[in-house]
């Protein structure tokens, strides 16, 4: 079973022996059921175009670097003008099978479809995670982190782009292109006053669980945070309301299936001749030209080979947040200090790598009532599949005001839940005994489990070079809680998730917080805030939404301009999440989504081209 091996190796000798679970905790009853997930499904499979042969020398009028999210929208955008030739080139290959099966999400960590990155260990914090480092997931495939992500389709709010301060970046710019994306098949938002602020004809469709009777707990949810205090509303993408309500998610509603931006945008354009599509290539180093900083090309390394390939006019990096400041850098662009370490010749003296910032989240499990989901029935989703997997529900609220600084992404699992485990040891990095003591406190009780995430943080990480090999990966260091006030709203913000429990329908079941095996918090109480203090720094991870890293911003404080064009050096333009000068309210990929369509139209304009 190759790597999918590795992971049931991985996880099964990790779980513990717990002879009262109704269900075998063991991955490899999953992975033994692939064909069965998979059975009838293989023409669910996109024929995923074919590699192009490119040889040393050849030329396009645009190189996109990254076939991920923002590069697959991107590369069918500007092949739409049929005099453009266009090369997309991808350290990755396709898409596997699994990624077309909304419920098979937990199977990419640690897969060869994932860069796989750690971040730098940070003391005190991270105590509860493995080998005390935050995982960094990103997609290593056509449609990168979209292919892989949790199919959360959050927008954020006309607040956050506001907050950008960026010309032509506001939210009445923006919308146009979130409207642009999507597709919304959500029967309760479209039959609402809400439907005027989505799509209808973009390539991404959206759906709902509505009122399907195997996600009736999302409304017993709901119901709970109306009970001690948080509004509901029917689009938790609504620009300014903020409360609790269903999600919409990137799957098709016929044929319930992962929409990512490359089994949307990209195979919609695949039959075009202008658009070129090189797979399992790593560009290592973007060539400028030293008397004038006009960017000319990409040196490339290909099935072995090494080749340089030329842009007639723009070279386009859509790497990511890690990857686009590491190639950047790389390159000769970034911080002197940085650049000179490695004795990289200075192109250009940007802030690249700066001004990370990242969705921290804090988890918050509950012991709910007595058998009323089973960890079977939660496996059986797995089975069904044509959806996200479990009934969950998302809300953003604020804690002294009205900006949306915390979202509460919370989900209800079986009792003694597989997936539960799955996601905490697996997807998240927490330790063995964290995830075992959830399911030892939840041997016949439904689990209400929280990630609460802090939205709009003030401390800032960093991207660097880890060496001069383009193969090494990046030092990445979050750096969470440097600015004290992020340590404060984010515990503020868990301890309000712990008092879910007070809700009528978990005070009738007994409910309580499940308490985790964190030896520096022993001695505490859980009424104190002094624990949940502690309990925050051991906890707290990242959600995988980091962005900032190629930031937009004046010459001297940004790494592009409003046109994403990088300062100081022509002819190259980062389109990515990374461009992002302040974090959104919500998942990223939508706002990435976002960025790769806007950036596109800046192009078309640029060269006379954008037409409507």
């Amino acid at each position: 079973m190759g790597f999918l091996g590795n992971v049931a190796n991985n996880l099964q000798s990790g779980v513990p022996s717990l002879p009262q679970l109704e269900f075998p905790l063991n991955l490899t009853t999953i992975l033994a059921s692939f064909s069965v997930l998979t059975e009838g499904k293989e023409d669910l499979q996109p024929l995923w175009p074919e590699s192009a042969q490119v040889a040393d020398g050849d030329s396009y009028d645009f190189i996109i670097a990254g076939g991920g999210t923002a590069g697959c929208a991107l590369a069918n955008r500007l092949s739409e003008v049929g005099d453009w030739s266009v090369l997309l080139i991808e350290a990755g290959g396709d898409p596997p099978l699994f990624s077309t099966i909304p419920g098979l999400l937990i199977l990419f960590p640690h897969s060869p479809y994932d860069w796989d990155y750690r971040g730098e260990p940070q003391p005190p914090l991270f105590s509860a995670l493995g080998q005390n480092r935050p995982l960094v997931t990103a997609g290593k495939m056509l449609g990168g982190t979209s292919s892989l992500n949790h199919l959360v389709w959050s927008r954020g709010r006309q607040y956050d782009f506001n907050e950008w301060n960026k010309s032509n970046w506001d939210w009445d710019t923006v919308l146009k292109y979130f409207k642009k994306s999507e597709t919304m098949k959500d029967k309760t938002i479209l039959n609402s006053e809400h439907a005027k602020f989505h799509g209808n004809d973009g390539p991404i469709v959206l759906t709902g669980h509505e009122d399907r009777p195997a996600f009736k707990k999302e409304f017993t949810l709901i119901e709970a945070f109306q009970d001690v205090g948080f509004k509901r509303v029917i689009d938790t993408n609504d620009p300014e309301e903020l409360g609790f309500g269903q999600i919409p998610y990137t799957v098709n509603d016929y044929v319930g299936v992962r929409q990512s931006t490359a089994s949307t945008y990209l195979m919609s354009a695949k039959g075009r001749n202008n658009l070129h599509i090189l797979k399992n290539s790593l560009v290592t180093k973007i060539i400028i030209e030293e008397s004038s900083n006009r960017t000319v090309g990409v040196e490339i390394e290909s099935w072995g080979k090494r080749k340089q390939i030329f842009a007639n006019l723009e070279v386009i990096v859509s790497a990511g947040t890690y990857n686009s400041p590491q190639l950047l850098m790389l390159s000769g662009i970034g911080p002197q200090e940085e650049l000179n370490k490695l004795n990289i010749e200075i192109k250009a003296n940007l802030p690249v790598g700066r001004n990370m910032q990242d969705h921290a989240f804090s988890p918050v499990a509950l012991r709910g009532k007595t058998s009323v989901i089973s960890a079977t029935q939660n496996v059986v989703g797995l089975l069904e599949s044509g959806t996200f997997p479990l009934p969950c529900i998302q809300g953003f609220y604020g804690l002294n005001g009205t900006a949306p600084e915390i979202q509460h992404f919370q989900c209800m699992f079986g009792a003694s839940s597989l997936l539960l485990f799955t996601f905490c040891q697996h997807v998240f990095n927490f330790k063995l005994e964290v995830c075992t003591s959830i399911l030892e406190q939840t041997l016949v009780n439904e689990t209400p489990f929280a990630l609460v995430n802090l939205e709009f943080p003030k401390s800032t990480g960093t991207v660097t070079l880890r060496s001069t090999d383009p193969h090494d990966p990046p030092i990445i260091k979050f750096d969470y809680f440097t600015n004290p006030e992020d340590f404060e709203k984010l515990t503020d913000a868990v301890m309000n998730a712990a008092m879910l429990k007070n809700a009528q329908y978990f005070k009738d079941g007994d409910t309580d917080v499940v308490k985790l095996p964190l030896p520096e918090c022993d001695g505490l109480s859980m009424d104190s805030r002094e624990y949940w203090e502690c309990y925050v720094r051991a906890t707290t991870t990242s959600n995988f939404h980091t962005v900032g890293t190629c930031a937009m911003g004046e010459n001297g404080e940004g790494v592009v301009d409003t046109e994403l064009r990088v300062h100081g050096i022509s002819n190259l333009r980062v389109i990515d999440a990374s461009v992002m000068p302040k974090e959104i309210s919500g998942e990223t990929c939508a706002a990435t989504i976002m960025v790769a369509e806007r950036g596109a139209d800046l192009i078309k304009a640029a060269y006379g081209k954008l037409s409507g």
